[in-house]
């Protein structure tokens, strides 16, 4: 595990995805941002960096492989702290997580990368 993980957060590298790539699909608009993250699962903890950002979850490219992929985990964003979530499918460079958290709660946590319309439909 890392001990110095402290990536910058700022709302200012964030901006809303255009509809045609899929945002559509989503119950929230997610927010394209480049920031590093942990997943932590039942076999260990893999780096991550995150894609996008949603209030209901996060797209990441992980720097390892899962050996388990799909179930539960917990996921870390910098200081903002760790979720509970789900890793809801694996791609070919990248992963779907899911939190378990409600909207709300995690709009909250992430107020500093999140934009405060986060929570309007997509």
């Amino acid at each position: 595990m890392q001990e110095s993980f402290e990536p910058s957060v700022t709302q200012s590298n964030v901006l809303p995805l255009d509809a045609g790539d899929g945002a559509d699909r989503r119950q929230y608009r997610r927010y394209p941002i480049l920031e590093s993250g942990l997943i932590y699962t039942a076999d260990g903890c893999i780096d991550c960096q995150v894609v996008d950002l949603s209030a209901s979850g996060v797209r990441v490219r992980p720097v390892g492989k899962l050996k388990e992929q799909q179930g539960t985990c917990r996921f870390l964003l910098g200081r903002l702290g760790a979720f509970e979530a789900e890793v809801c499918w694996e791609g070919k460079d990248s992963i779907g997580i899911r939190f378990g958290d409600e909207p709300e709660t995690v709009a909250q946590r992430y107020s500093d990368l999140l934009p405060p319309d986060c929570l309007a439909a997509a």
